[in-house]
């Protein structure tokens, strides 16, 4: 059934589509899109250190090694802009596919995760009029469309794990006379001598926490688990896309031209290229109940090849689709191969969590957009260095009971710089983020034992944001982001039991 249910979404990703117009998506490669799913995006974005056995988080590979179960992830993702100037506004909306990846837990140390998510988006269609003495008005229409994706694969590794209870002189008088306690306390059967019970408490962790801790309590004691954990993971990605260019200029009747006429040129780039990451995490607790993950990834500048084709092209009449007929005079195409450099990206962050009840984190994410090249860049376009800060946290009021109490409810916040610089300014933001998780509960068959769970398959999220301002930068975006994300956890491998 639930699979069902991810064909019907896939298929409403694919066909809801509808014309975005992103104005600052004219610069560069595009608009950069986010690489966080559903449930980090309610939490401001964190990347950093976000680590979950159930939930993928692809910005940073060392957590592809906390999955204990398969993971698939999809999301829809839906945005409105309205572009502000002192003297007019301008509204458009887009939704369309945010992601598709699936995480494997390879081994209890081991794992692993491959998808295809949007890594740019160039969509804009915007007009502009001048007035020039000799020529009357001069009308410019640019119009963009493309953009580029991210086919990736990755692992994850963990390679220091220590796991054990820490123990005083106390404990170990308790542990001598364990088996002679009341089984009022404890349930021990006559049976099991100290030295059974000793193998018992090796061998099998689980079950000797729940004795101890039991019998603890009786004695006014605690055990502490002793817990620090460190993974290594890496992200190799195919870099591919195209982006189409168009610029018209319109010159209508003047004293200079008797007949109206109008240039377009004409630009198609084609983009591929291999594209690395490296991150760690490292995760240890500080009771027995909270644990921390400090955490980090990046990449460094790379290059991205890239063919571009121009054509220049001047034709009579007011027409974006003239006819053969009215074209006369044209240059190219031009062809010019090149490369473009992608920028270097760094981020770090903590995630305190007490599972199943609540997690808070913070993220630091920086990028220095003053290495971006490409071929086709305009002269005047100024990118700068940029970066951004988020604090998010999620809240759970009662895993175990049914309704309200049960969903996962999330918020956080971002703020930082954008990369593009206008008016001689850089452009500022500042979002908000909320959303929740509705949880399911299954029952699944691992290594031969049946093992209940809860699982939050359904997550919306929702932002609210501001890029820009009209007195400093001339134009200000105010924008609204949704997005729900589907997360569908199964174990596919299972270790057979000979009876």
């Amino acid at each position: 059934m639930q699979y069902r249910f991810f064909a019907l979404f896939l298929f409403l990703a694919i066909s809801v589509r509808s014309q975005d117009n992103n104005l600052f998506s004219k610069h560069g490669l595009g608009e950069q899109e986010s690489e966080s799913f559903a449930i980090s995006n309610a939490m401001g974005g964190l990347k950093s250190a976000f680590r979950d056995r159930h939930n993928l988080n692809i910005a940073n590979p060392a957590s592809y090694s906390a999955l204990e179960l398969t993971t698939l992830e999809m999301g829809l993702r839906g945005i409105s802009r309205t572009y502000t100037t002192a003297s007019q506004e301008q509204f458009s909306r887009d939704v369309e596919l945010s992601y598709l990846a699936i995480g494997l837990p390879i081994a209890k140390w081991w794992g692993g995760s491959f998808g295809i998510v949007p890594k740019t988006r160039t969509s804009y269609d915007f007009t502009f009029k001048e007035h020039i003495p000799s020529l009357d008005t001069v009308t410019y229409v640019n119009k963009g469309t493309g953009g580029t994706n991210k086919l990736f694969v990755g692992s994850s590794f963990d390679v220091l794990t220590i796991d054990k209870i820490r123990e005083d002189s106390a404990l170990q008088t308790i542990k001598q006379t364990l088996y002679k306690v009341d089984t009022g306390y404890i349930s021990l059967p006559d049976s099991i001598t100290q030295k059974k019970l000793k193998a018992m408490d090796y061998m099998y962790q689980g079950k000797k926490v729940a004795i101890i801790d039991t019998t603890y309590k009786r004695y006014g004691l605690r055990t502490k688990n002793i817990y620090h954990q460190l993974s290594l993971g890496f992200n190799v990605s195919y870099l591919f896309g195209e982006i189409t260019t168009t610029d018209f200029t319109f010159f209508k009747d003047s004293t200079t031209f008797a007949t109206p006429f109008s240039n377009r040129n004409t630009e198609n780039i084609l983009l591929s290229g291999i594209n690395w990451e490296l991150g760690l995490q490292y995760t240890t607790k500080l009771t027995n109940e909270i644990s921390l993950t400090l955490g980090g990834s990046g990449r460094v500048s790379q290059p991205l090849q890239t063919n571009a084709t121009s054509l220049w092209e001047s034709f009579i009449g007011i027409t974006e689709n003239p006819l053969p007929s009215q074209i006369r005079d044209t240059s190219g195409p031009f062809i010019t191969n090149g490369n473009a450099i992608l920028p270097s990206q760094f981020q770090v962050g903590f995630y305190l969590s007490k599972p199943d009840h609540w997690k808070l984190g913070g993220d630091y994410q920086w990028q220095k957009w003053t290495e971006f090249r490409t071929p086709s860049e305009e002269k005047d376009t100024a990118f700068v260095d940029n970066y951004q800060l988020s604090l998010g946290g999620e809240f759970i009021p009662d895993q175990e009971k049914k309704g309200l109490k049960s969903i996962a409810y999330r918020a956080g916040l971002k703020i930082g710089t954008n990369r593009l610089m206008l008016n001689k300014k850089q452009l500022n933001q500042f979002g908000m983020t909320f959303g929740f998780g509705i949880p399911k509960r299954e029952t699944l068959i691992v290594d031969g034992r049946k093992k209940r769970y809860t699982f939050y398959p359904f997550n919306v999220a929702f932002e609210i944001g501001t890029i820009g301002n009209i007195n400093d930068n001339l134009i200000k975006q105010n924008y609204f982001k949704t997005t729900i994300g589907l997360s569908l956890n199964d174990k596919w491998f299972n270790k057979r039991k000979i009876e």
